[in-house]
């Protein structure tokens, strides 16, 4: 959801944007199928359906964003008469 929710999605404006979304998901990774991070942290490994499905459901997010960016696009205030200056 991160990822999507970015004005300009695939820009390289923010590059530590993206490191720290693969160390998160990294991390998660390893918590969930590493041994020693499995016992710590009382995980199972997932199915490979389960994986599918968590795939799926995570990616929801950014295809909801894109839609709506798409569909309702940000529309910027109208300027109003330009404020008297030092009278």
């Amino acid at each position: 959801m991160t990822l999507g929710s970015r004005a300009r999605p695939g820009s390289l404006a923010n590059p530590f944007l993206l490191v720290a979304v693969r160390v998160a998901l990294s991390l998660q990774a390893a918590g969930v199928y590493l041994p020693p991070l499995r016992d710590l942290l009382g995980t199972e490994p997932l199915r490979p359906t389960d994986l599918a499905i968590a795939a799926v459901l995570s990616g929801l997010g950014h295809v909801v964003m894109r839609l709506q960016a798409r569909l309702r696009p940000e529309r910027l205030p109208k300027a109003g008469p330009p404020a008297a200056q030092g009278r």
